[in-house]
């Protein structure tokens, strides 16, 4: 029995994972080359060999230092760690040099392990192999994973899957409740989003536990015995970088702004639309026609998700002439309604938002965003759809148990057939960039045997036919550049940017266009620039002209190399 139940999870993980490879294949075949995208992800090969060089060089005292934001301290913090995930790829860095294939091993095996941990989470719960394989289907080969795939900090949900696993197993052991503390810790580690989620599911359903045994003090106290190992086990693994989180929004007053908010929360008609990108229902001509009437987002889970789920949850009965509406929910059923509840007002955000257009009318969740400190680092509101797609699977397979003859494989099989054709992209393409352009070769060797400030100018494109994603290029392409010239950049990209760097480019920028000489070297000096990297495709023609007479008026200036697209500055100090 135990061998035909580990067969079956294999033959669940496998195919399950060949299908959502099946989407990334051209990423498959170029793995040395290519990303997902040319926009965060070089951020996060980035992000991964920051924590890698730090890793093998047992660099744990300055471990939240890195390579850009001259010359701030702790600016890993400044957006996720990913630390699972670089983990996950020390031992092949050791092997292979090219940081790309490196990531791209990574996030392969992440999709792996989600697979891996949504399969645990559902067999908690159901006990038929069939429903076990459709609810690990669709929670993986879903909406959420294709249009969160550019997010790899999100895509990474199997530590968030595997503690979920935990938390609704019955009879937990203490051995149960320090793994639901450990892999609520591992999530932290790898992004703090899906910890967030996971530690307010933990507070509900313990919430539930007290409210239901509020009687019964003996089943009160191993309730807080329960709560107190899983937080406590979360804290050791956590807790530290919990705590450097905080001392770094202190040190530099990081603070949400409200309209954040409001701006990243799903619209009210992201729940009608069905997809925002092309898969292969989508673009039947009804649906389509449909679709072009959305001015937003998509958080559809699709028609037969939705379908089983309005079955599983509501019981309809006829007695003689009078039919009834009913919804019976038993404990179990009663969590999983009030994820799809919270779930879908927090995704909602703060305010009102209907395709596209703000509709100021105050929402629920305004209440606890202003009362629990927990949720402060939650901007991007619309994520906590995860919670309502959770709960609609869920329900769904309720819904499947209320007709026999949907349980039978040929029918799961044909309904996973339909969730792909609605959910999955039908091209997702992948790109290689020339990112290290040869004058790099220029100050490679001189930042290798030690350590000189570089600055890529512009630090903001400034030229025609530019917009926030060729902006957000230019500046993760530079970070990528810099794990193999190895020169720390006064440039940088993160969740956050400090408020000094803002004013330090600001000023550079008048500096060029008022065409102020001294006020530019003054500000090169503050930096303790070294090399200057003048991109010229990146900056109006006429700019460049007023940067380059900058260098030959200076005679501590040295060109090291001078190309139609580049070129290198030598600053002597």
């Amino acid at each position: 029995m135990q061998r035909r139940s580990f067969l079956f999870a294999l033959f669940t993980v496998i195919i399950t994972f060949l299908v959502i490879s099946f989407s990334f294949r051209s990423l498959i075949f170029s793995m040395g080359t290519h990303l997902p995208d040319w926009n965060d992800y070089p951020f996060y090969v980035w992000t991964v060999y920051q924590n890698v060089g730090h890793l093998k060089s047992l660099s744990f005292h300055h471990f939240f230092n890195t390579n850009i934001f001259y010359p701030y301290q702790g600016t890993l913090l400044f957006s996720d760690l990913l630390l699972p995930q670089s983990i996950i790829a020390l031992p092949f860095s050791f092997f292979i040099s090219n940081p790309i294939l490196v990531f791209n091993i990574v996030f392969f095996i992440t999709l792996l392990l989600n697979v891996t941990s949504t399969y645990f989470f559902w067999r908690q719960i159901i006990d038929k192999n069939e429903q076990v394989f459709l609810a690990v289907f669709a929670t993986c080969v879903s909406g959420f994973l294709f249009q969160n795939s550019v997010h790899f900090q999100f895509l990474g949900f199997w530590p968030f899957f595997f503690g979920f696993g935990y938390l609704v197993k019955n009879q937990k052991t203490t051995k149960d409740l320090v793994c639901l503390g450990i892999w609520a810790g591992i999530q932290f580690l790898a992004g703090v989003y899906l910890a967030i989620f996971l530690l307010c599911a933990i507070f509900l359903w313990y919430g539930l536990e007290f409210f239901w045994n509020k009687k019964n003090k003996e089943s009160l106290l191993s309730i807080v015995r329960q709560l107190f190992i899983v937080l406590v086990t979360f804290t050791l693994i956590a807790g530290f970088f919990a705590f450097k989180y905080i001392e770094i929004k202190k040190m530099y007053q990081i603070n949400r702004e409200f309209w954040e908010y409001i701006y990243y929360s799903a619209h009210l008609t992201d729940y009608v639309f069905s997809t925002n990108y092309q898969s292969i229902i989508s673009n039947l001509w009804p649906i389509s026609k449909w679709n072009s009437f959305n001015h937003a987002g998509s958080l559809f889970p699709g028609f037969l998700i939705s379908g089983l789920f309005l079955i599983g949850l509501f019981s309809i009965k006829k007695i003689k002439t009078i039919v009834s509406i009913s919804i019976m929910l038993k404990r179990e059923d009663i969590f999983f309604f009030l994820l799809l509840i919270g779930g879908f007002f927090a995704s909602l955000g703060p305010r009102l938002n209907v395709n596209g257009t703000y509709a100021i009318v105050p929402l629920p969740y305004l209440i606890p965003l202003k009362l629990i400190p927990l949720l402060d680092p939650i901007r991007v509101n619309s994520r906590w759809y995860l919670y309502v797609l959770i709960a609609l699977i869920y329900f769904a397979l309720k819904g499947m148990r209320k007709f026999n003859f949907l349980s039978k494989t040929f029918i799961v099989a044909l309904f996973c057939f339909v969730v792909a054709l609605e959910v999955m992209p039908i091209t997702k393409s992948t790109e290689a960039k020339a990112y290290y352009h040869d004058v790099y070769s220029q100050i490679e060797p001189i930042c290798t045997k030690n350590t000189q400030v570089l600055l890529e100018y512009p630090m903001t494109q400034n030229t025609k036919d530019i917009n926030v994603v060729t902006n957000l290029t230019y500046r993760t392409q530079a970070m990528l550049a810099s794990l193999r010239h190895h020169c720390t950049l006064v440039n940088g990209y993160m969740g956050y940017v400090p408020k000094d760097y803002v004013r330090y480019e600001s000023e550079l920028t008048t500096s060029v266009n008022s065409t102020q000489s001294a006020q530019f070297w003054k500000l090169i000096d503050e930096k303790q620039v070294r090399f200057i990297k003048l991109n010229k495709h990146d900056l109006f023609s006429e700019k460049v002209l007023i940067v380059e007479k900058f260098f030959q008026g200076n005679p501590k200036v040295k060109i090291l190399a001078d190309t139609d697209a580049f070129v290198i500055a030598e600053v002597s100090q």
